[in-house]
């Protein structure tokens, strides 16, 4: 299942840097500074920040679905 990813990137007052905000799929609020002045290419930093947690996310999901078998107890 793929799961589509919304990110936001906006400038707060009086700041130099675009901030970046993402949601992940547990549910939880990412928010990080780009460190770019210019708005195409933080969306590009934020997406792609987005894309690498969504896949750490989901390598971490499918270890705690794996079957250990211990030849005395099967373990899911």
């Amino acid at each position: 299942m793929k799961k589509k990813v919304k990110v936001t990137v906006y400038r707060r007052a009086n700041r130099k840097y675009y901030q970046a905000a993402f949601r992940l799929a547990s549910g939880e609020l990412i928010e990080r500074s780009t460190k770019s002045t210019n708005k195409k290419e933080a969306t590009a930093i934020g997406y792609e920040w987005a894309k690498a947690e969504m896949k750490e996310f989901a390598s971490k999901q499918s270890k705690k679905n794996e079957v250990v078998d211990d030849h005395d107890t099967l373990t899911i």
